[in-house]
């Protein structure tokens, strides 16, 4: 996955915030995920637009080293 990809709020409507640079929109999916994570092991249920919320953010997670990696070699 590109930065671009990465950061489209069409591909990821719930997650992506328009006015963060991808750095920044890292961090925060990164926080985002862990608490959803943390939810889940605690098995409490994800409701609503957290389910979707947190397929989203395993996608993200999973490009995750790609995406680091394109931002350091265009830094």
């Amino acid at each position: 996955m590109t930065v671009a990809e990465y950061m489209d709020p069409a591909r990821f409507p719930l997650t992506t915030q328009g006015n963060l640079d991808p750095e920044k929109q890292m961090l925060v999916d990164a926080m985002n995920f862990d608490d959803l994570a943390r939810m889940e092991e605690e098995g409490r249920p994800l409701t609503g637009d957290l389910v979707q919320r947190a397929a989203e953010l395993r996608e993200k997670h999973a490009a995750r080293a790609e995406v680091a990696a394109e931002l350091k070699a265009t830094s």
